[in-house]
C-alpha cells in the first residue's frame, strides 16, 4: 500500500499576510512540509493543494516526480471553508485509492523530526486513523459572563507534582494519518478508533502569528532542529 500526503496551503491568511510563503529558514514556509514529507522517501506521493498560483509554482521548483499539484476551488478555500471537505476533493481529484494511508500535514507546522510522519503511518498500518498529540496540564479555566475565571477541572492536590498530574492531549495539527477509504466515508480525519502519536512541545507549535514566528525562527539554533533541516533541505538541491 502506498503512502500519500495531502498538504492544504491557501493563499489567503488573516494572522500573517501570505504566511504560507513567507521565509522561514531560507525558504517558504510550505516547502518544509513537502521536504518533511519527502524525508526519507516515507511517503510515495506528495499533493498540495492551493488556490494560490504562487504557491503552487514554488511548490513545483522542487524536483521531485512524487509532487502533485492540485488547483483548489473557491468553494474550498474561504476563511471558514472545511478542510475535511478540501482533503475529500485532494482524494478524488488525484484518484487515491481506498486502500491507500494518507497523511494530512498542515504547512504551518515546520517541525516533524524524529520521523513522527513515519511514527504516524506506522500507527495506520496496525488498523488505525491516529494524529499527533502533546502532553497539556489540565488545569484549564474559561471567563464566564461576568469576565471571571472558570476552573475546567475538578479537584488539584496540594503540592502534586506536574508530572503526577493526569495529562490531557492536545491536537496539534501538524500530523494526521488515515485510510483513505475510511475517509471518503467519514470526511473524518479521526474516523473510527483513533490513536495518539505522541510529540514533543517543539513539534506541536504551529505558525499564526507574529509572536509564533519569531519563537519558531529562534528555534532554528536548538542543534538537533538545525541538523533535521539541514537533512531535507538536500532534498531541493538534488
Amino acid at each position: 500500500m502506498k503512502n500519500c500526503a495531502i498538504i492544504l496551503a491557501r493563499g489567503g491568511s488573516k494572522g500573517i499576510h501570505n504566511k504560507n510563503i513567507l521565509e522561514f529558514n531560507g525558504y517558504p514556509l510550505v516547502l518544509w512540509s513537502v521536504m518533511a514529507a519527502l524525508e526519507d522517501d516515507v511517503c510515495d506521493r506528495v499533493v498540495v493543494s492551493s488556490d494560490s498560483n504562487r504557491i503552487l509554482e514554488i511548490c513545483s521548483s522542487v524536483k521531485d516526480a512524487r509532487i502533485d499539484l492540485v488547483v483548489r476551488p473557491d468553494c474550498l478555500s474561504g476563511d471558514n471553508s472545511s478542510s475535511d471537505q478540501a482533503i475529500l476533493h485532494a482524494i478524488d481529484f488525484c484518484n487515491i485509492k481506498s486502500e491507500e494511508r494518507v497523511v494530512f500535514l498542515q504547512p504551518t507546522s515546520p517541525f516533524r523530526y524524529n520521523n513522527l510522519i513515519e511514527k504516524c503511518i506506522n500507527k495506520t498500518k496496525t488498523g488505525f486513523s491516529c494524529f499527533s498529540a502533546s502532553k497539556h496540564t489540565p488545569l484549564f479555566w474559561v471567563k464566564n459572563d461576568s469576565n471571571f475565571a472558570s476552573k475546567k477541572f475538578n479537584v488539584r492536590k496540594m503540592r502534586q507534582l506536574y508530572s503526577d498530574q493526569e495529562m490531557y492531549w492536545h491536537d496539534c495539527g501538524d500530523v494526521y494519518s488515515f485510510m483513505a477509504g475510511d475517509f471518503r466515508l467519514s470526511a473524518d480525519r479521526h474516523s473510527g478508533q483513533p490513536a495518539i502519536v505522541e510529540a514533543d512541545k517543539i513539534q506541536s507549535l504551529q505558525i499564526d502569528d507574529i509572536d509564533d514566528l519569531f519563537i519558531c525562527r529562534k528555534l532554528i539554533e536548538k542543534e538537533n532542529i538545525n541538523i533535521w533541516m539541514k537533512k531535507i533541505v538536500k532534498l531541493l538541491q538534488k
